[in-house]
């Protein structure tokens, strides 16, 4: 017997599709393998207020202003991000979800501070990508956990 299947496609939409509440998620991941400081995050909406998103980086982490913003959205690879301009006290944004450009300007950034000597002079690599898609980001909302859990560990997210 033949059956018959009827598929209701809806068109994306934020409000119908998404459910959005408060999240204490931010702290820091330390990268199993990866060596160096462990790295911030932070859990945002579209609807989040980004004066509180820049406070909370600024001051709460200690991170400078930036002196100049970078979005890298695309590229073919690796030669085009390390021919950025980094100068110093840079804040570099990307999804880095499409073709690894999210390791590209981690190496940039990493690059850039080897060759500086000043503090001062430091680039910033900050990447943004859906909650969707963070793997085991469960483990990312409780504050009084201490897991490593799929290459990275949580740790003490309100510290």
């Amino acid at each position: 017997a033949e059956h018959a299947f009827v598929m209701a496609v809806s068109k994306w939409d934020s409000a119908q599709h998404t459910m959005e509440g408060p999240t204490d998620a931010f702290g820091e991941l330390e990268f199993v393998g990866a060596g160096g400081k462990p790295s911030k995050f932070i859990r945002l909406s579209d609807s989040s207020d980004p004066e509180l998103a820049y406070n909370l980086v600024t001051e709460h982490w200690k991170i400078s202003p930036p002196n100049l913003v970078v979005s890298v959205v695309g590229g073919d690879g690796e030669a085009p991000v390390r021919s950025l301009p980094h100068p110093p006290g840079a804040w570099i944004m990307t999804g880095g979800l499409q073709a690894g450009i999210g390791r590209y300007v981690g190496e940039a950034v990493r690059d850039h501070a080897t060759a500086s000597t000043s503090p001062c002079a430091r680039v910033v690599a900050m990447g943004i990508v859906p909650w969707g898609v963070v793997a085991n980001r469960e483990a990312l909302v409780n504050p009084k956990v201490r897991v490593c859990v799929g290459g990275y560990t949580h740790v003490c997210p309100h510290s």
